[in-house]
């Protein structure tokens, strides 16, 4: 399987004065990769946890000890979900596995470390960007331009949507920090 059709994944803001959006009401993304039920398990307790001490205070709840704990939760739960959010996108678009993804899982059948960082990956252990550091990707350039099946104009493209990619996702990380930023502020 590779995407739900139909759906959009998104992040919203998930703390304000008095409330937080766990779960999928603040954070959901598109279930190939089995990471959402995973995300809302993980920071419903999160939050839990964080709260917890703040509502059973004997002098009653601090309502600004409140927010600023709900702050603090929507902006670790956005730094820790946001790079598996922007893969599973890429895993989610419903089109076939480009040239370097091809030559990804090659190598993943061919060797078991990098096998087992695939793995992790998905059990949340290592983060996608350490399957494909950038030193990687000369050795994926070759070994897709050695499949009979591929060609060069594809590997070409296939290499100019992957960096462009990587920028806009550094962009819409560097947008997230900053909204985080003024939230938490506001």
């Amino acid at each position: 399987m590779r995407s739900c059709t139909g759906i959009e994944s998104y992040f919203r803001r998930s703390s304000g004065p008095g409330w937080a959006l766990p779960g999928d009401a603040g954070h959901f993304k598109d279930p190939v990769t089995a990471q959402g039920i995973r995300d809302a398990y993980r920071y419903g307790r999160l939050l839990g946890e964080m709260l917890a001490p703040i509502l059973g205070d004997r002098g009653g709840p601090d309502p600004q000890a409140i927010d600023a704990a709900t702050a603090e939760w929507a902006a670790q739960r956005e730094r820790d979900c946001v790079e598996i959010y922007q893969w599973t996108n890429v895993l989610a678009t419903g089109l076939p596995p480009s040239p370097l993804e091809y030559e990804i899982y090659h190598r993943a059948q061919d060797h078991p470390e990098y096998a087992q960082t695939l793995s992790d990956i998905y059990n949340r252990v290592q983060t996608p960007s350490s399957m494909l550091p950038l030193t990687a990707l000369p050795g994926l350039i070759i070994g897709a331009l050695r499949q009979p099946t591929t060609s060069t104009q594809d590997v070409v493209a296939d290499v100019r949507s992957q960096l462009q990619r990587l920028r806009n996702e550094r962009n819409e990380r560097n947008e997230r920090r900053t909204l985080v930023r003024a939230s938490s502020v506001g």
